[in-house]
């Protein structure tokens, strides 16, 4: 049963992937001549024993660090040159938006109109009310244009997920947000998404300059060896020391003690003979002595 459970203990601490993490290392297997040398006291077999224990943590170490090495290797090769690109064409994208809401103002005092399904409105009240009303009586999910708005395109769309109609400013990139039943807030929020556009774009850059900074924190520790490669190489020397010591010792004993019972054997097989021979003398002795009385 403690072997099996050895064996268990053993697979879980193997350094091949993927990856596995077990707290407590178990005690080894012992071979019969490892514990008659440790019973007898030989210091060898501990050492050896503490040996196994610190290898295996130090293997299973190891198999964690390459397994993360292999996750910034995926990272640097895949994930972040996506995701920066990605962000560079959104950035891209805003700054195109930015430029064209620039072009075509806002005025504080004077509405700049909107376009509803092909009619001008020029009016505010009424472009609020026209705009509500385009957007209320829509449950298709795909997304279709209803109007225009300081050189941006208007679509409306239905979510599904969220169970809302959502209008969209459509530039170079996409913002949405959900349709408001009050007719004024929908005017005010395109003039909001429109006016926060530097805004989004500090925010997107500051995004791209933190995926170049983990980058290159990924590809300083990609470089950087496992920190315990030494006391691995030194522990793993010395056990393999250890263990063939006592291959060696446990070897040279069995040889003995067979020896031991050959050489005693031999001595057996030589001396039965002779005391055949004795026994054969004195028979011959007897018999000579009873045929001189009988004469």
């Amino acid at each position: 049963m403690l072997e099996n459970k050895q064996r268990f203990i053993g697979q879980i601490m193997t350094s091949k992937s993927p990856v596995r993490s077990c707290e407590d290392v178990d005690e080894q297997v012992l071979s019969y001549a490892e514990v008659k040398a440790l019973c007898a006291g030989d210091s060898r077999i501990k050492e050896k024993m503490d040996l196994e224990v610190e290898v295996a943590k130090l293997r299973m170490l190891k198999s964690e660090y390459q397994s993360t090495q292999y996750q910034l290797e995926d990272r640097l090769l895949k994930r972040y040159p996506e995701q920066i690109k990605k962000k560079e064409a959104q950035i891209a994208g805003i700054k195109a938006d930015q430029k064209t809401a620039e072009q075509h103002p806002k005025s504080e005092n004077v509405f700049c109109g909107i376009e509803v399904f092909g009619k001008e409105y020029t009016d505010k009240k009424e472009a609020a009310k026209a705009l509500l009303k385009a957007g209320m009586a829509f449950t298709n999910s795909s997304s279709e244009q209803i109007g225009t708005y300081r050189g941006f395109e208007l679509h409306r769309s239905y979510n599904i997920a969220s169970d809302e109609i959502q209008l969209e400013i459509q530039g170079q990139i996409c913002y949405t947000f959900p349709f408001s039943k009050t007719d004024w807030v929908n005017l005010s929020k395109l003039d909001t998404v429109l006016d926060k556009l530097p805004e989004v774009l500090k925010e997107e850059q500051q995004k791209l300059d933190m995926l170049h900074q983990q980058m290159g924190d990924a590809q300083k520790q990609l470089s950087q060896p496992f920190p315990q490669e030494e006391a691995l190489r030194e522990k793993t020397k010395r056990l393999e020391e250890l263990t063939a010591e006592l291959d060696m010792d446990s070897s040279t004993k069995t040889n003995s003690a067979e020896e031991i019972i050959k050489t005693g054997y031999q001595k057996q097989t030589e001396n039965t003979p002779l005391k055949q021979l004795r026994c054969s003398h004195l028979r011959q002795k007897r018999a000579e002595i009873k045929a001189g009385m009988e004469y």
